[in-house]
């Protein structure tokens, strides 16, 4: 997409990666991290962890979201699997017609994600 390439082909800092991006963190602060067409959301999350010396998400409970292209109050967890760059593609393309006039830029939060895990199927007996 050459919004992609508009807004974060240039880097205001030096990566290894062709391509950089803002996260913002708890507390206000933000990173800059680097990525390339083909990098998953789990390796930017691995390489956000690796630079700032933090614990995993799995371990930590954080996790990547992104803001909802129409309400931006809200943030949407991102699988782990996706590509990056698909994400932020697809996230382009939903914004409302009004919101498509005025440049916009993806807004990513890495933050504590409350996952519940599937209930257990529980197995009653009911000829009782």
């Amino acid at each position: 997409s050459s919004g992609i390439n508009a807004e974060y082909g240039g880097s205001p800092y030096q990566h290894a990666k062709p391509m950089s991006i803002p996260i913002h963190l708890p507390g206000g602060e933000y990173h800059v991290t680097g990525f390339d067409p083909s990098s998953s959301v789990a390796e930017v999350i691995c390489d956000l962890e690796s630079s700032l010396g933090i614990r995993s998400a799995r371990e930590s409970g954080y996790t990547l979201l992104m803001e909802d292209p129409v309400n931006r109050t809200v943030r949407v967890p991102i699988a782990h699997s996706s590509k990056l760059c698909d994400v932020i593609a697809k996230w382009e393309t939903n914004l409302t017609p009004a919101a498509a006039t005025i440049p916009q830029v993806i807004g990513l939060h890495y933050e504590k994600f409350l996952h519940l895990p599937a209930a257990p199927v529980l197995c009653v007996d009911t000829t009782a």
